[in-house]
């Protein structure tokens, strides 16, 4: 009877997450095709758990799997002309970083912390200021701000004598940044008005690897200074938010 129950509550916390992720992915949408592609979701998720020969956990990741692709495709290919959601995405990111900058014991990473912050916030402030077009040279000088904190960044984690993932995604995730942001910035100060876009698939790849390491360093930091999880995890759901988010310039004019 315990085993039962016990089952049974693995199986509803798997469903719920598997929610928790569509209806993340699809906040924000049209609430009418919201509903449905929740609803559509939802009964295939029931049926698929209702197989006794299908392992719950595998069917909820590879459900969770495939609504991160469609949801990121559908953010990509949706037309949207205003930069206010990415500039709030921005503006947590920075509150993150400049959060962590005044907590982080190392001065190599503070600088590192406090140059990301004031990016992301001037590249927020822009989006505030202008959300319904691109702004070629506030967007570049935040862009450039950004990539030389996130080049400190790279320079002030060590590689251990045993290479940790912690330590490998955060560099790639960081030398991506570093190199996406500079590109848009040189894009823009050159006026290619392609520059948000080819750039635009390092910076998300990146950010989407920032998101992870975040989570992994919360998970480790948080038996040893818990007060570094707040930041963490600010720094982490930016990323999710500006990784719905940043696809969405390619439909704003630059000017």
């Amino acid at each position: 009877m315990n085993s039962e129950h016990a089952e049974h509550s693995a199986r509803r916390l798997v469903v719920d997450v598997a929610s928790a992720c569509s209806k993340l992915g699809t906040w924000g949408l049209d609430p009418d095709l919201r509903a449905d592609i929740l609803t559509e979701r939802a009964t295939d998720l029931t049926e698929q758990l209702a197989d006794p020969a299908r392992n719950a956990n595998t069917v909820v990741m590879g459900r969770i799997l495939r609504t991160l692709v469609g949801d990121m495709g559908r953010r990509i290919s949706s037309h949207h002309v205003s930069a206010l959601p990415l500039a709030v995405s921005l503006s947590i990111g920075g509150v993150g970083a400049l959060l962590y900058a005044a907590l982080i014991p190392n001065p190599d990473y503070r600088l590192s912390l406090l140059l990301e912050g004031t990016g992301f916030l001037m590249l927020a402030i822009t989006g505030f200021r202008s959300p319904l077009a691109i702004r070629r040279f506030p967007a570049a000088a935040g862009s450039l701000v950004l990539a030389s904190g996130t080049a400190l960044g790279v320079a002030a984690i060590p590689f251990d004598d045993e290479v940790s993932l912690f330590a490998i995604s955060a560099k790639t995730s960081l030398s991506l940044a570093t190199i996406g942001f500079t590109a848009l910035a040189i894009g823009l100060v050159t006026e290619w008005d392609r520059a948000p876009r080819l750039p635009g698939a390092i910076i998300l790849v990146a950010a989407g690897l920032i998101v992870f390491s975040e989570i992994g360093w919360s998970l480790y930091i948080f038996d040893q200074d818990a007060v570094q999880v707040v930041p963490s995890m600010l720094v982490a759901g930016a990323g999710v938010l500006f990784f719905r988010f940043f696809g969405r310039l390619r439909h704003l004019p630059i000017e």
